[in-house]
């Protein structure tokens, strides 16, 4: 029984965009987690939704004002002192990355079958972050950095930003 992960989606992606479009290395590191930044954030918005969310991570890449790479962008936010690795619960810039629950995605049921909704997913979510990546998708939030769920909270930090794009369940925002 092959064990499908994270990386082996986003090899299998990278595999075929590289044959395909003939594209120059892509970092599997940097993909995955911007794929997985995405599946998180926005597995249930359609591609559109998806896309938007990738171009925030990159648009922050892009700016003085954030980490330099995809991961630290991802993985932003305060550590307890004695376990570095360990974020804080809910003080990091993405919430699922430290909610307190498992970030590992599961594919496949005990028994090995592969549980297509989301493998889907995931694909999507890897093949949105790689379009966004080698700059192949417009950014549909007009340069956004920041993006919150508005059907769920309305935080105090977005009084100081402007909004940019609302796309399904996001609203997003950046400096003006």
């Amino acid at each position: 029984m092959e064990i499908i992960s994270t990386k082996t989606i986003v090899a299998g992606i990278l595999k075929i965009y590289l044959a395909f479009f003939g594209l120059d290395h892509v970092d599997a590191t940097e993909l995955e987690c911007l794929a997985t930044n995405v599946y998180f954030e926005a597995r249930d918005q359609d591609v559109i939704g998806q896309r938007a969310v990738a171009h925030v991570a990159l648009n922050r890449v892009k700016s003085p004002n954030f980490p330099d790479t995809i991961c630290d962008v991802v993985k932003q936010g305060p550590t307890y002192r004695n376990r570095p690795d360990l974020p804080r619960k809910y003080r990091c810039q993405f919430s699922w990355y430290c909610d307190g629950k498992s970030d590992n995605i599961r594919f496949q049921k005990r028994n090995g079958e592969t549980v297509d909704i989301v493998y889907e997913a995931y694909w999507t979510a890897a093949a949105e972050a790689l379009e966004a990546i080698v700059d192949r998708s417009e950014d549909p939030t007009n340069g956004a950095t920041y993006y919150f769920a508005h059907k769920l909270v309305k935080p105090r930090w977005a009084e100081v930003f402007i909004v940019s794009a609302t796309i399904e369940d996001h609203t997003f925002m950046r400096p003006e």
